[in-house]
């Protein structure tokens, strides 16, 4: 299923993101009310993937009970192409404010 643009796995108590790795034509996926326990895990695997994808749903996971960020900026920090964001439409003061936000962590990452 390498050819896959639109996945949905929502609401499927899922727990750890992982499987996509040859969905190279992925662009929309939903994985909102899941059991996602870590948002950094989450979004660093999504973010090493080799995809389009520009519309994420991810809303609704365990992380955001027990995260220190706040998943959204964060998402879109480090997602640079997402366009949507829980089907809310990312505009550049939006992103602007996200990069700022996650600079250090973003510094971080590009350090690793």
């Amino acid at each position: 299923m390498t050819k896959l643009t639109d996945l949905s796995l929502y609401s499927n108590k899922i727990q750890v993101l992982e499987g996509l790795d040859n969905n190279h034509e992925l662009e929309i996926l939903s994985v909102g009310e899941n059991k996602l326990q870590s948002l950094d895990a989450s979004v660093k695997y999504l973010k090493k993937l080799k995809n389009c994808l520009k519309v994420l749903r991810i809303n609704g996971n365990k992380f955001e009970e027990t995260s220190d960020k706040k998943y959204g900026p964060y998402c879109i920090s480090y997602l640079n192409d997402l366009i949507y964001l829980d089907y809310k439409l990312i505009d550049a003061v939006e992103r602007e404010h996200a990069m700022l936000e996650n600079k250090e962590l973003l510094d971080e990452f590009v350090d690793q």
